[in-house]
């Protein structure tokens, strides 16, 4: 079966288009899932498609944090780097990354779904580090952690202890601190494993939403990353409040309308 291990790194190629948003903020996603099938090379078969008409815009990996006693092996879908011009133009290969769910039947005649999301399954957003000061990053920090109710309401993960305890800054730890600790503490699980991950070399990640294979809950995400990347780098850090960003995005409902739906609660992630 197409499983590279939980380590495996493609050579990454960004994928980048002229048009009105920078060149300079690019994005990538992991969409975990679980795959089950009892015929392997179906599945397989399935996997290559995606990536041939998406013009190698996906691979594929183990995933071992996916719970698989309802979904057979983890494993996550991840995309290449791409810029929101890159997107505008290639909506489709979301599109095709969530008609996944609609395949419910395989060779030998079983109805299980092949591709399924659970509660266990996360989606989770990189950015690439370039783009961000450290000023940049606490300000994205205090959006972040001064503001938990608002991100535990987008990231569909209702009523989760775990999640409450990795959407919350250490015990009198500021939003600077956490940023200098993020980065000090680079191979520490406990800054690794929290909503804003601060650790990684060449990305940061939002770690925050519920998986999904839903068309505009995907794009509602991917709104969220830009929305928070340009509202923080654009305000003062006295202004990153969370009413100001909501006027932000309902000022610019054109482009960010998936994001509006899911802060309003018309988004599911099943």
């Amino acid at each position: 079966m197409i499983l590279p291990n939980n380590k495996y790194a493609p050579d990454f190629v960004p994928r980048i288009e002229n048009g009105e948003f920078t060149n300079k903020l690019l994005f990538g996603f992991e969409a975990e899932m679980g795959l089950w099938n009892l015929d392997n090379n179906y599945i397989d078969n399935i996997i290559y498609k995606l990536i041939e008409q998406t013009n190698n815009f996906y691979y594929i990996k183990y995933d071992g944090s996916v719970s698989c006693r309802d979904v057979g092996s983890g494993a996550e879908i991840n995309s290449q780097p791409f810029n929101w011009n890159f997107l505008l133009n290639h909506k489709n290969y979301i599109k095709k990354l969530c008609n996944l769910k609609k395949i419910n039947e395989d060779e030998s005649g079983s109805t299980a779904k092949q591709f399924r999301v659970n509660k266990s399954c996360g989606f989770h957003i990189h950015l690439n580090r370039l783009f961000f000061s450290n000023k940049h990053l606490i300000k994205m920090a205090k959006l972040f952690y001064e503001n938990s109710l608002f991100i535990e309401k987008i990231s569909l993960r209702r009523n989760s202890l775990s999640f409450q305890q990795y959407s919350s800054l250490k015990i009198n730890e500021t939003p600077k601190e956490f940023v200098n600790n993020s980065v000090e503490n680079n191979i520490n699980n406990s800054y690794r494993y929290k909503a804003l991950n601060l650790t990684g070399k060449d990305t940061i990640e939002i770690r925050i939403f519920q998986g999904t294979l839903n068309y505009n809950t995907i794009l509602a995400y991917l709104e969220f990353a830009l929305a928070v990347s340009l509202f923080t780098k654009n305000n003062i850090y006295k202004n990153i409040e969370i009413d100001n960003f909501l006027m932000y995005i309902h000022e610019n409902e054109k482009i960010y309308s998936n994001l509006i739906d899911l802060k309003d609660g018309e988004l599911i992630w099943y």
